[in-house]
Order: C-alpha cells, then sequence, then structure tokens
C-alpha cells in the first residue's frame, strides 16, 4: 500500500545500555574471547562482534587490548575467590570444600572453554608483560588469600592441624590446580592419579 493512507513499519531502536551495564557486557564478552582463543589470537572485533557493537566503542570503553585483558583477569580472580567463599557456606565444613574445590571433575571444569584455570594459565604465560604480570600476580594473590583465610577457618574448627600454616596450604593448592596442564601432557591414568594426589594433599592439611 502506498500513499498518505500506508502504514509506515515501527522504527527498531538499539536498546542503549548504561555505561556500567555497556562495559560488563564487553568483559563477559570479552572473558569468553580469551578464554577461548587466548590473548595472543584474541581481536577486539571479536569482542566488539560477541557483543553487538562496534570495535571503537570497544577502545573507547577500555582504551587497549591489554588494558581489557587485565580488567578481565582482575575480574576474574574475584569471581574465582568468591565462588571458592561460596563453598564455605554448604554445611560440609571447610575440609568438604576443598574436597569439591580439588576433585578431579572441578579442577577439569576450571579448565575447560573459559574457566578460571584457562585465562590464568594464559595470563601466567605472558607474565613478562609488566602490565598483564602485575595484574595476574595480584589476582592470584586474591585467590591465596582467600584459600589461606578458609584454611585458618578449618583449623580454628579443628579440621585441620594446629601447626598447619594457611599460607603454605594455600600456595600448596594453587600450585595442584596450576599444574593441571602438566599432568594433562604427562602423567598416565590422570583421572585415577589426580584423585590419589588430591587426597594426598588433604590429608597433610589434617595428618
Amino acid at each position: 500500500m502506498t500513499g498518505k493512507n500506508a502504514v509506515e513499519p515501527p522504527v527498531r531502536r538499539r536498546t542503549r545500555l548504561a555505561p556500567a551495564e555497556r562495559r560488563a557486557s564487553i568483559l563477559a564478552a570479552a572473558t569468553e574471547v580469551f578464554g577461548r582463543v587466548g590473548y595472543q589470537k584474541a581481536k577486539m572485533s571479536d569482542v566488539a562482534a560477541a557483543v553487538g557493537v562496534t570495535e571503537p566503542v570497544v577502545f573507547q570503553n577500555f582504551g587497549t587490548k591489554s588494558a581489557l585483558y587485565v580488567a578481565v583477569i582482575e575480574q576474574v580472580g574475584e569471581h574465582a575467590r568468591e565462588a571458592f567463599a561460596r563453598r564455605t557456606w554448604h554445611g560440609t565444613g571447610v575440609r568438604g570444600a576443598l574436597e569439591e574445590i580439588l576433585s578431579p571433575g572441578h579442577i577439569e571444569a576450571m579448565h575447560t572453554g573459559a574457566g578460571h584455570g584457562v585465562l590464568f594459565a594464559d595470563a601466567m604465560s605472558l607474565i613478562a608483560d609488566p602490565e598483564i604480570g602485575a595484574a595476574a600476580r595480584q589476582a592470584v594473590g586474591v585467590l591465596a588469600d582467600a584459600l589461606a583465610e578458609m584454611v585458618s577457618e578449618g583449623r580454628r574448627a579443628g579440621e585441620f592441624r594446629a601447626d598447619l600454616d594457611p599460607d603454605a596450604a594455600s600456595w600448596s593448592i594453587l600450585s595442584l590446580m596450576a599444574s593441571y596442564y602438566f599432568r594433562v601432557a604427562v602423567m598416565p591414568d590422570r583421572a585415577d592419579l589426580q584423585e590419589g594426589i588430591s587426597d594426598l594433599l588433604l590429608r597433610s592439611l589434617t595428618d
């Protein structure tokens, strides 16, 4: 139909996000992109496409690719810290929470897709970069502090040895999780041995 009686199609308007929501959407997309292909292969255009914005919008919000990556690592570190803390609320005690954290299934999940372990492993490969290296160390330090507090809580509750050093225990746990790709590459019968290694570490906290 044409002329003055024609019905005009409705104009589709793009929803304009608030600045904080826009940054959050970019961070979420960047986390998926960096987790999937790594920092070196990731492109800002990939992140923009995943969000549904133009590439300049991503640059306007974060300035550089490395700054965006640093923001992702910082956020992932905080999310991991929160995830560790939530596991103490399930009524299983700290030892039960650590059993869950160190279970082969959980460690596998952390190193799959855009899991925390994937992103941290990628960041550690870039540790020589001053900006990324500082962010990676800070994020891992946040995790170490959260785990040390869990161990301290377990010690106060009588679940762990009274002479246990929370910081040493925390870094032992992180070292076990961080060596996942080494075990994937060389360890035979990895599923069975992983469970045994996790159990050995947990028993060292109590025996």
